[in-house]
């Protein structure tokens, strides 16, 4: 939400500021919400045999306990953490391997940070304390 890297110029001043954003009514904290993505899927050319769901979670300074997937609505399920992360701020790669089935199918997947707290279920825009939701990618198979 703050974007450092867009800085063009430095302005001092003689008092107390809450800053560019939080004037624009951006929290003030800007606190990372916990993020879980899917990345695309590629069925394949194979119709048999699992296939691989996988991607990335982030949670900041938080880091991620676990990611768990869901397919067509039924239970969650965990998936696995792949490689440790290189650091504490660094995305976690992880991945789920699932027994294919023909037809139409819906995987979603959320993630659970370091101090256990689960990503929020409930869709929020970027404004004011950033987006949350489960992503969501569908495939026909």
């Amino acid at each position: 939400m703050k974007q450092p890297k867009w800085i063009t110029r430095i302005e001092a001043l003689n008092h107390a500021s809450k800053g560019y954003w939080v004037d624009r009514g951006w929290n003030k904290e800007a606190y990372p919400q916990i993020q879980a993505i899917i990345d695309p899927i590629v069925p394949g050319t194979t119709v048999t045999g699992p296939l691989s769901i996988g991607g990335i979670a982030w949670a900041g300074d938080r880091g991620i306990r676990k990611v768990e997937v869901q397919v067509n609505g039924g239970a969650w399920t965990e998936a696995k953490l792949l490689l440790p992360p290189p650091g504490p701020l660094t995305w976690v790669l992880w991945r789920y391997d699932w027994l294919r089935r023909p037809g139409h199918h819906t995987f979603r997947v959320r993630a659970t940070d370091g101090t256990g707290r689960l990503q929020p279920a409930r869709s929020a825009e970027p404004y004011p304390d950033g987006a949350t939701s489960y992503h969501m990618v569908s495939i026909s198979l």
